[in-house]
C-alpha cells in the first residue's frame, strides 16, 4: 500500500494513499476542516474533495478560511457560479460571458455578463437571488481553473 506524507502547519503525518484534502485536514484538526472552504496543496488552490495521490514529496496543506481575503474570493467566485446557474435555469436560452469575483473594492462582490432571451430588469433580481439557494441545495458542482468548489 502506498503512503502519502502531509504537512499542516508544523505537524506532519502519513496516510494510506489516496486520501482527500478534507480527510487529511480532518485528521489534524476536526474544527479546522469544518471551517475550511478550500485549501492550498503545495501552493495550488484545490477543493476539499481533491484527491491526494502517493508521491515521494511531503504535501503541504494550507486551509482557506472564510475570514481571509482568499476565502472571500472563493465565496464570491462560488456565488458567481450560483448566479450563472440560476440565470440559466430561469432563462434557458441565456448565453454566459464572464463572471469574476471582484476583489479590488470591498463594496462589490461578483457579477456575470449574460445575453438573455429578453432584457433582464430589476424585478428579475429577487427572483434570481431566491433561486440561487435552490441551485446550491440541488448539489450542483461548480469548477474553475484553480479551485473546484463543491456545494
Amino acid at each position: 500500500m502506498s503512503e502519502i506524507n502531509v504537512k499542516v502547519g508544523e505537524n506532519q503525518r502519513s496516510f494510506p494513499a489516496p486520501v482527500s484534502v478534507a480527510e487529511a485536514l480532518k485528521s489534524f484538526d476536526r474544527e479546522l476542516v469544518k471551517k475550511s472552504l478550500a485549501a492550498r496543496v503545495n501552493g495550488e488552490e484545490r477543493d476539499l474533495s481533491y484527491t491526494l495521490d502517493a508521491t515521494d514529496e511531503v504535501l503541504s496543506i494550507e486551509p482557506i478560511l472564510p475570514e481571509t481575503r482568499d476565502g472571500l474570493e472563493v465565496i464570491r467566485h462560488s456565488a458567481a457560479h450560483l448566479l450563472a446557474a440560476a440565470v440559466l435555469d430561469l432563462f434557458p436560452e441565456t448565453k454566459l460571458g464572464v463572471g469574476p469575483a471582484l476583489m479590488d473594492d470591498a463594496r462589490y462582490g461578483y457579477y456575470y455578463d449574460v445575453i438573455a432571451p429578453r432584457q433582464l430588469t430589476e424585478a428579475d433580481l429577487p427572483v434570481i437571488e431566491n433561486f440561487m439557494p435552490i441551485c446550491s441545495i440541488n448539489q450542483r458542482v461548480f469548477m474553475n481553473a484553480t479551485a473546484r468548489i463543491i456545494w
